[in-house]
C-alpha cells in the first residue's frame, strides 16, 4: 500500500509523476493499492483524480476538506 500525502497546492502534473515514478521503479506489487490524499474542492470543482495507464481507479472517499483518491496496480 502506498499512501501519498501531498500539499493541496500541488498541481495534477505533479501528482501524475508521482505515479508513473511509482511504476518506473517497480515500487508497487501486483495489485497494490495507492491512495492518493487531496483537496475536497478539488473533487468538488468535478475534476476527479486521473490515473495513469497501469493503476486503476477503484474509489473515493470524502472526509470535509479531504477527500482519498484510491488506485489499484493493474
Amino acid at each position: 500500500m502506498v499512501f501519498a500525502d501531498p500539499p493541496y497546492a500541488v498541481g495534477d502534473d505533479e501528482i501524475t509523476e508521482l505515479q508513473l515514478a511509482l511504476l518506473a521503479q517497480g515500487w508497487l506489487a501486483a495489485d497494490a493499492v495507492v491512495v492518493i490524499e487531496r483537496s475536497t474542492r478539488t473533487a468538488v470543482r468535478g475534476a476527479p483524480l486521473s490515473w495513469v495507464d497501469g493503476i486503476t481507479a477503484d474509489r473515493s472517499r470524502r472526509y470535509g476538506e479531504t477527500t482519498l483518491w484510491y488506485g489499484r496496480r493493474s
